[in-house]
Formats: structure tokens, C-alpha cells, sequence
């Protein structure tokens, strides 16, 4: 790209978070300003009202396909939701040692997402990647203690479940892939506030690691890192978590009122629904390639309208 090019790029990039400010400052709810930048977008192009799918930046025309690992998790099930209300054809995997494999396909399947259970081994995964061509890849790949306590507990090896095996070991391995049998997708990766390279805990630099990984691999990429992803619709019980970003939230509010209003923007809780909105704003936004986004950078712009003639 010619110096021309890019600075109208960066431009561009600044005229979107401009009115991105602008209209939540303005209106002060997520929802309203959603829908008032989509009615921005119609009144700059004059009659003419486009399509959902033209307002979306970034995209290949010829590719709307999108292939999610981890879709089963909280933030996993919102993007494949937030990908197949902007039209993408949606590739939700699934574990296929899952104990609710069944259950899941046809949630998905209702949901009009396809269902994958490609094994986790990087021939398998080039295999699909190289079928399927999807133009982005979402890694939202995690696991808990709980889940290798489970593990030991029904005879298997929890070193299978631990945070290196799956938040690193199964990253790496749909990085690899990825770079072998579709190099032109962009790989969105979810990450966590925290995640550096002089981490003392197992989560963090399992985090770290796979941002390593990603990097070096050559791929368009764009990093997510949320602080605590919280939520009343969360299936998965986990009440010191929620307990802990509801006080914490409480904490940034009072600190807000005190002046440190950036603090309380940088690690504040997200909406499982809210940062798959956001995800998937950033992986369809050039801008952001190569690029990490924190907690405060995630804000989607995506409207959220009801179906009609033109957001279908």
C-alpha cells in the first residue's frame, strides 16, 4: 500500500472512532447509538439505503464464511450468533469427545450455524480449514480448574484440561492450521487483560504463549483482551466470578465518580453478547489487523435492528 493509501486508511479509521465517541457521548446508550450510526451511514449515502451486509468494511464479497473454536463456550455461543445475524455462514466447532455433542448440534443447527466435529489434530483441522475457506477464524478456546477436577475425578488425566494443554496446546495447533491450509483468513484470538510475557500464573501465560504464537505465524490477526466477561445469561455456573465482577464493577463506578474515569473504562466486566459484537466488529475492520484490542477499545458499532427488507 502506497503512503497515500494508508493515510487515508488511518484516516478512515479515525473518522469511525470519532463518531463512534460522538454517538455514545451523545445518546449514552449502547443500543440507541447502535442504531443511530447504521441511520448516520443511510443519511451520508442519500436515498440509496444500503444493505446490512454492504455496511459491514472490510469484507471479501465472495467470502461470508466464518469458523469459531470454542463456539460451545459463553463468548463462543454469542459470536456464532452475532456472525449469522450479519449473514455470515457460520462453521460452529464442537469437541467431538463432548458429552453434549447432540445437544449442541441442534442448538446450533436451530440457530442456522453448521455444526463441525473435526478431531483435534492439525491434518484434521487443515483438512476442513482447506474445504471450508472461511475468510475468519475465531479462537475462544478455554478451560477451567473445575473441569480437570472433573476429569480426574470420572478416570481420564486432567493434564489433558489444563490451561496448557487447551488455552496454548489448541490455539497453537488452529494457528498452525490455519497458516498451512487458509493464510488469507483473519484469525481473531480472545485473550485476557493481563496476559505478559513476565506472568507468574498458569491462565495468563498459557494466554501470553498463544499470543507468541500468533504473531510470529504471519497470519492477519487481531487480539482480544476483555477483563472479566460476565453476564445473567451465562450457562456455565461460576459464582465467585460473578460475584467478583459485580463488586469490582462497583468499585470502578465509585472510582469513576472520583476522577479515574480511564481506570473504570480499561477494567470494567463485558457482556458475553457485547464483546462477540465487538469481536466481530474488529475482525471485519482492516484497521485493526495486527492490532490488540483492550477492554476500553471494545465498543460495537453494529446496530442491532429488527429484521426488514434491508438488514436481513
Amino acid at each position: 500500500m502506497g503512503s497515500d493509501g494508508a493515510f487515508e486508511l488511518e484516516a478512515q479509521a479515525r473518522s469511525r472512532e470519532s463518531s463512534r465517541i460522538a454517538t455514545f457521548g451523545l445518546f449514552g446508550n449502547e443500543r440507541i447509538g447502535r442504531i443511530f450510526a447504521y441511520l448516520l451511514t443511510i443519511y451520508k449515502c442519500g436515498l440509496d439505503i444500503p444493505e446490512w451486509e454492504d455496511y459491514v468494511e472490510g469484507m471479501d464479497e465472495g467470502n461470508k464464511i466464518a469458523f469459531v473454536a470454542g463456539a460451545t463456550g459463553y463468548t463462543g455461543q454469542n459470536i456464532v450468533r452475532a456472525l449469522r445475524r450479519r449473514g455470515f455462514d457460520t462453521i460452529a466447532h464442537i469437541r467431538p469427545d463432548s458429552s453434549r455433542l447432540e445437544s449442541w448440534r441442534e442448538e446450533f443447527i436451530a440457530g442456522q450455524a453448521r455444526v463441525d466435529t473435526t478431531p483435534w489434530d492439525v491434518d484434521s483441522l487443515q483438512e476442513t480449514l482447506r474445504r471450508e475457506a472461511p475468510a475468519l477464524v475465531f479462537s475462544v478456546l478455554g478451560t477451567t480448574r473445575s473441569r480437570a477436577r472433573k476429569r480426574k475425578k470420572g478416570g481420564g488425566d486432567p493434564l489433558e484440561e489444563t490451561y496448557q494443554a487447551i488455552d496454548y496446546g489448541l490455539t497453537r495447533m488452529l494457528i498452525q492450521a490455519t497458516r498451512e491450509a487458509q493464510p488469507s483468513a483473519r484469525f481473531v484470538y480472545l485473550s485476557a487483560l493481563g496476559a505478559a510475557a513476565n506472568t507468574r500464573t498458569a491462565y495468563m501465560r498459557a494466554r501470553w504463549q498463544s499470543e507468541e504464537a500468533l504473531r510470529e505465524s504471519g497470519l492477519s490477526y487481531t487480539i482480544v483482551r476483555p477483563a472479566f466477561i460476565s453476564g445473567a445469561d451465562r450457562q456455565e455456573f461460576r459464582p465467585l466470578e460473578r460475584v467478583g465482577s459485580v463488586v469490582f464493577d462497583g468499585l470502578l463506578a465509585l472510582l469513576g465518580l472520583l476522577g479515574g474515569r480511564g481506570v473504570r473504562q480499561r477494567y470494567r466486566s463485558i457482556r458475553g453478547p457485547d464483546l462477540a459484537e465487538a469481536m466481530v466488529d474488529l475482525a471485519l475492520d482492516p484497521h485493526w489487523d495486527g492490532k490488540i484490542a483492550e477492554r476500553e477499545q471494545l465498543v460495537s458499532t453494529a446496530p442491532s435492528l429488527p429484521a426488514s427488507r434491508n438488514n436481513r
